[in-house]
């Protein structure tokens, strides 16, 4: 099949959607990206074989605004809309497959002027997702409405081919919305096994060499719980004196600087270590100059039903977890058994929890393995995770031809 995958964001990076684009690609699918590029505009034809068309959205303001109005009040985008029916007749396309909830009413529209199937596919439960972000109280109440973007969620996953989620709490709280479970398919966020063959940088090894380091690697947000992580350091220097958190990453500007004010106000600044932005090909060498690594979400909807790339990254190269009590979180790590738990929101049971694994190592090391092999053969490797996407469009092409 001609499959075509639809971004609202600008690309790169997108972990997910490069992963699926592989799956689908090594089982012998073409594959075609539409997205916003930064530099970039128009066509790229890849060495691995996928085409990327670039994006840049208009400067007109009148058109801008013309097409934000649209969008709020009926979950369309003219400028989607136009560019997606394009991408189709170029590239003769048999499916649209759609990344989050924003573009899937803008694709489903021009799938059905086309007879092509859509495959939606929601990294995160989006209506809630936009109450936990960054945004006013007004923007909440009218445009971010909780409300009316439930509402266009249960609309448009009524109406797609297939809903593509995270984790099986995502399936659970989407059935429980309506939509059948037979159109619901899990995708976990899963690690190719060439993340463990990816070359050290034998400089950040031994940077942290002589210190018990306790990591979190990705987005900075208010949901990610990085906070939690800064507060528990101030108990955990009494515990491990040599314990030291490195943040790998960033986010918004305004947020990142609550979180180096919060390390101040703790009086933690010996302690906690903020790298910013670094490239993928660094990620590995964190990750293994890592003794314990972090996921440590604050409680919420949204993050009840998520599991970062992250989390299967750390299992990839061998190292334990410690996770917040989130649902997903807690139920992944206890099936696994790669990683602890420590109580959402609670900074002194993540430090009693960081100061349990620093005790032992042999437990460290048997979490460590345990989550290994649940990635590299268990229900979170990235073969049955390809064989199932890949199921799913051979049922599609079945259906078309049908």
């Amino acid at each position: 099949m001609n499959i075509g995958m639809v971004l609202h964001t600008f690309y790169p990076p997108d972990i997910r959607v490069d992963k699926e684009m592989r799956m689908l690609s090594e089982a012998g699918h073409r594959l075609f990206l539409l997205c916003r590029g930064r530099e970039r505009v128009g066509d790229e034809h890849r060495e691995d074989g996928i085409t990327v068309r670039y994006l840049r959205f208009p400067k007109n303001f009148a058109f801008r605004a013309l097409n934000s109005a649209r969008f709020y009040l009926t979950f369309r985008s003219l400028f989607w809309e136009r560019e997606c029916a394009r991408f189709v007749r170029d590239f003769q396309l048999n499916a649209l497959h759609v990344h989050d909830l924003p573009l899937v009413g803008s694709t489903y529209a021009v799938a059905k002027r086309f007879g092509l199937p859509v495959v939606a596919d929601l990294h995160e439960n989006y209506p809630e997702a936009l109450q936990v972000w960054y945004g006013s109280s007004l923007r909440k109440a009218t445009l971010n409405s909780k409300e009316r973007w439930l509402r266009y969620e249960k609309d448009i996953c009524l109406r797609v081919s297939r809903v593509l989620v995270v984790v099986e709490e995502s399936k659970e709280y989407l059935i429980k919305r309506g939509i059948p479970a037979s159109k619901i398919l899990v995708i976990p966020n899963v690690t190719s096994p060439e993340f463990a063959q990816m070359p050290l940088d034998q400089r950040i090894l031994g940077r942290y060499r002589d210190h018990f380091i306790i990591s979190y690697i990705g987005g900075f947000g208010p949901h990610r719980g990085i906070d939690i992580a800064i507060r528990a350091m101030r108990p955990l220097k009494a515990l491990v004196p040599s314990a030291r958190l490195l943040l790998v990453g960033s986010g918004q500007e305004g947020y990142v600087k609550e979180l180096y004010q919060l390390v101040e106000k703790m009086g933690v600044q010996d302690t906690v270590e903020f790298t910013g932005w670094r490239p993928f090909a660094e990620v590995p060498s964190y990750i293994q100059a890592s003794d314990v690594c972090l996921v440590p979400h604050n409680p919420s909807e949204q993050t009840d039903a998520s599991a970062p790339h992250k989390l299967f990254q750390y299992w990839m190269l061998g190292k334990p977890v410690i996770v917040s009590s989130c649902r997903s979180l807690q139920r992944i790590v206890s099936l696994a058994q790669g990683g602890l738990v420590f109580e959402a929101g609670n900074p002194q049971s993540l430090a009693q929890t960081i100061a349990r694994l620093h005790e032992n190592p042999s437990l460290r090391h048997v979490l460590g393995e345990n989550g290994q092999q649940m990635v590299l053969s268990g229900e979170y490797s990235w073969q049955q995770t390809a064989a199932r996407l890949n199921a799913l469009y051979r049922e599609l092409e079945r259906e078309r031809i049908s």
